[in-house]
């Protein structure tokens, strides 16, 4: 029999325990299985205690039987779960198992719905007092456990759920911040309310919800280029109008992509006169199939929904009898009334959809006798099939009418209808490509008003999506943010709501193995990956990387042979954000253990330290007082950017030990291979001519680490020396820390480090004019530089041309030349250009004052 294990560490755990004796973990609470952004609706019975006082006890458990059972009904027909039962409270959630881009509005719609209900169990029970609930709606982003968890959702989101349900008065619906946001447009909202809520830093905003708007406008986007699809939908009309036959044009593309914008601008830029109906599918709708005909309609005849059905047929008489015979009116009207649910057809849904479309034809007819008449349905990829079969057999049968069907659906809707248009002669299918970076990087300037720069890199984080980058620039703006620093990993800090909720719902759609390689492959550097990386992780079938593939996530690196990436780095974001920190934590250190074994071991010192990095930051976030991986990952960052600075990568080495120290916990807790960091960083800085940032680390460094480190001293006084000579100019100052550099030197004993130290030390007295003791500096800096097993040539040539540049002050311009020759020589041969150039000024100054 297997020993039952912690889910958290993974240590054995002793019979019935309640927590690890590892870990402390509750053995009751499972590890969760991935993060999510769900919405959660906290509905509660208000007053329950004088209702349970007034009633029978067994009574009572009906009305909360009763309770339960409806508002389950309410979330569970807009997608939704009902996960807990306490007392009289309810927990729905929205987002598990499946991810809806509106999961939002669907958890408002639900709420909404819960409130009115409620109101109506009180009089069928026949109950002695009214029946209130009170309802929280947030979202935000939670763990997620399995299926089977008893507590399936948590985080400090649900409780502010919890929170907002408590602080709502009877009858009322309460949302919070991010629950608005995305719902903004769709429903209508009282004041801002502030509540305070006992553990949360300051008031939760919330704003109670009153009624859903059902607008059928949606935020646009600016437009920026776009030519080509305006210019295909303008010919296609004119195709209409000059040839008087009915068109079919269906604009596809991922969500956010600027498919709505294109129409909005094609139909701005109509000829006057010319009539266009649009409608717009729905999933909210009770009566889906002909949702979209019966808004053009109710539009046509001026009546609203809810309207009385006798004023609906009059007004619908009205207008059919404008467009039809008149022998042909009341048929016609009957038969678009079943758009419009008011209608008498039979029950079959086909003839229902025929008689529609009979309806229909024969109004369009009409009023294309007048001009060409353009049929706007959007969102076709939530449309019922009956409907799609209606638009179809539509433009078959007005073959000779000048009518132009423009449908917009989104990309998966050619999946759910691969033979879309199939048989229609004048048929266009288009997909709306991605802007290239000139132009979402014009878009981005123009929403925020950015530099170039940083518009530019919106652009390219989202992927030319200008949905994506409104929105993220949007939150730069609302959240006064700036651009967080480039990097390898994937970042939070640029996923607005709104746009996480697009792409996790995309990702969702994948297949579960689909899904977890996409989620898996977001743990590399930059979302870059080759297969043979991918499979330390998760097996790359091909089947799998195909499927991502068509649905736009990953994409083979055109640079790169063999390489994979993700489409854009908001993609790579929204999957990296949703794995668990545990599993976060144990990809990563999957990948560095593979890459830090036999022959590969010290090859890929960066990407190991990166993966170190993000397994230790999940690590602490599990476990602040563990920092074992913490130290290991220090440790990594520190060689991976000693590694740059010996390739004179300055920028990158300056950003590893940046990324170490920010590991390396308090600083009143640094020690020696702290102030080493922050002495090389110094460095790093001072080649990249950053003085200040430099002398800071520097002081930094020497503050922490001279008095026990001797390799500390010297390097940070060094440099530290050379700024207050060269940029203050500050001699005396420059002079002493250099004495100070020199003395640790030689207590160290590492000639190399003296004869660096004496190379830059010499200068201070050859500006002061002291030219024997400058020359017996550089004399000693290349007897030093020749000592033992290893020669340094890099300081012999510097040597050579300090030596060159005091000597010929003094006259000797033979000895000068001689020794700038052999400088440039060995500069030449140790592979150091910039010496070699330094030499060969030295030696062409020494020949022109010979000459």
């Amino acid at each position: 029999m297997t020993a039952e294990t912690c889910p958290r560490c993974g240590q054995p755990l002793p019979d019935g325990a309640n927590f690890c004796p590892n870990c402390g973990a509750p053995v009751a609470v499972p590890a969760a299985s991935e993060r999510r952004v769900v919405t959660v609706v906290f509905a509660d019975l208000a007053g329950s205690t004088e209702l349970a006082a007034s009633l029978d006890p067994e009574r009572f458990r009906d009305v909360l039987a009763a309770f339960h059972g409806m508002v389950t009904d309410e979330i569970t027909a807009l997608g939704g779960r009902a996960e807990g039962f306490i007392g009289d409270a309810v927990l729905g959630v929205f987002g598990v198992p499946m991810l809806h881009d509106d999961d939002a509005e669907r958890g408002v719609r639900a709420a909404l719905a819960i409130g009115a209900r409620a109101e109506r169990i009180g009089a069928r029970l026949g109950l002695p007092v009214p029946v209130g609930v009170r309802v929280g709606v947030n979202t935000g982003q939670v763990a997620v456990g399995s299926p089977s968890d008893r507590n399936i959702v948590i985080g400090a989101e649900v409780n502010k759920g919890a929170r907002l349900q408590q602080a709502a008065k009877p009858g009322e619906v309460l949302v919070g911040e991010t629950t608005r946001q995305l719902v903004r447009g769709e429903v209508e909202f009282g004041e801002l309310r502030l509540i305070e809520a006992k553990g949360f830093e300051g008031p939760l905003r919330a704003w109670p919800a009153l009624r859903i708007i059902g607008s059928t406008t949606r935020r646009s986007t600016s437009l920026v280029d776009r030519r080509r699809e305006l210019a295909l939908l303008t010919d296609t009309f004119e195709r209409v109008r000059v040839r008087e036959r009915a068109h079919l044009v269906t604009l596809l593309g991922e969500p956010g992509i600027g498919k709505t914008r294109v129409v909005e601008e094609f139909l701005g830029g109509l000829p006057e006169g010319v009539r266009v109906l649009a409608g717009r599918s729905s999933a909210f709708e009770e009566e889906v199939t002909f949702w979209p005909l019966a808004q053009m309609v109710y539009r046509e005849i001026g009546a609203e929904r809810g309207a009385p059905d006798e004023q609906v047929r009059d007004r619908l008489r009205s207008f059919v009898r404008e467009w039809v015979d008149e022998g042909d009116v009341d048929e016609a009207a009957s038969r678009l009334a079943v758009a419009l649910g008011i209608g008498e057809a039979r029950e079959e849904q086909r003839y229902q959809a025929a008689e529609v479309r009979r309806g229909l034809l024969s109004v369009l007819t009409g009023l294309a006798s007048q001009g060409p008449v353009v049929l706007v349905f959007e969102d076709l990829e939530e449309a019922d099939p009956l409907l799609l079969d209606l638009i179809e057999q539509l433009v078959k049968e007005a073959r000779k009418v000048p009518l132009m069907v423009l449908c917009v659906a989104r990309w998966e809707f050619l999946e759910q209808r691969p033979s879309w248009a199939g048989g229609i002669a004048d048929a266009i299918s288009l997909w709306v490509e991605p802007l290239t970076l000139g132009h979402a990087a014009e878009l981005a300037m123009e929403a925020g008003n950015l530099r170039h720069e940083d518009a530019e890199r919106v652009a390219q984080h989202a992927g030319g999506n200008p949905f994506f980058i409104v929105e993220i620039v949007g939150m730069l703006r609302r959240e006064e943010r700036d651009l967080p620093p480039l990097g390898p990993a994937a970042s939070g800090r640029l996923l607005p709501p709104t746009v996480q909720a697009v792409i996790a719902a995309r990702i969702d759609q994948l297949s579960p193995a689909a899904r977890e390689l996409v989620r898996r492959a977001s743990v590399f550097p930059q979302g870059r990956f080759d297969l043979d990386e991918l499979s330390l992780l998760v097996e790359p079938r091909k089947e799998l990387l195909d499927e991502a593939e068509e649905d736009e996530l990953l994409v083979r690196d055109d640079e790169r042979p063999g390489v994979w990436r993700f489409v854009s780095d908001v993609l790579r974001d929204v999957a990296y954000d949703s794995l668990a920190k545990r599993e976060r934590q144990r990809l990563h250190l999957r990948v560095a253990n593979k890459l830090s074994e036999g022959a590969q071991a010290g090859r890929f010192p960066r990407t190991v330290a990166f993966h170190l990095e993000q397994a230790s930051l999940a690590a602490l976030d599990l476990n602040p007082t563990d920092r074992t991986l913490a130290e290991r990952a220090v440790d990594a960052l520190a060689e991976a950017g000693h590694s740059a600075r010996r390739r004179i990568e300055s920028r990158s080495a300056a950003d590893l030990y940046e990324r170490a120290l920010a590991l390396a916990g308090p600083e009143e807790g640094w020690g020696e291979r702290e102030a080493w960091i922050l002495s090389v960083l110094g460095e790093a800085r001072y080649w990249l001519g950053e003085f200040d940032a430099a002398e800071s680390a520097l002081r930094r460094a020497l503050a922490i680490g001279a008095d026990v480190s001797d390799r500390v001293g010297a390097h940070a006084s060094r440099f530290l020396a050379d700024i207050t000579l060269t940029i203050h100019g500050d001699k005396e100052l420059s002079s002493a820390l250099f004495d100070r550099s020199l003395q640790a030197a030689r207590r160290l004993g590492q000639p190399l480090v003296l004869a660096r130290t004496l190379l830059m030390a010499g200068w201070v007295p050859f500006w002061t004019n002291d030219l024997p003791k400058a020359e017996a500096m550089f004399r000693e800096a290349l007897e030093v530089s020749r000592s033992g097993e290893r020669p340094d040539p890099w300081g012999e040539s510097r040597s050579l041309v300090g030596l060159a540049n005091v000597i010929s002050p003094v006259g000797d311009e033979e000895e000068a030349l001689a020794i700038g020759l052999e400088a440039l020589v060995v500069g030449e041969e140790a592979g150091q250009p910039f010496t070699a150039a330094v030499a060969h000024g030295t030696v062409a100054a020494s020949l022109r004052r010979l000459m």
